[in-house]
């Protein structure tokens, strides 16, 4: 059963992408009897603002050790 999931995030990166990703395993649904998954954010450089193909930036919290 896949209990963690791991996304890596690189500078101009697809927001729409990522939040499918986001929407598909980011979201707690064991209301509904699906198993909780750990969905991780990472990044090559922790704590550093990455930039999006349309504008705003977002910032992964854990570095590449987390995958």
């Amino acid at each position: 059963m896949l209990k963690t999931v791991a996304v890596v995030l690189i500078d101009d990166f697809a927001p729409f992408e990522f939040g499918v990703l986001c929407e598909v395993f980011g979201i707690d649904r064991t209301e509904e009897d699906v198993p909780l998954i750990d969905f991780r954010v990472c990044g090559e450089r922790p704590d550093e603002p990455l930039r999006t193909s349309v504008g705003p930036a977002l910032t992964p919290t854990l570095g590449l050790d987390a995958l």
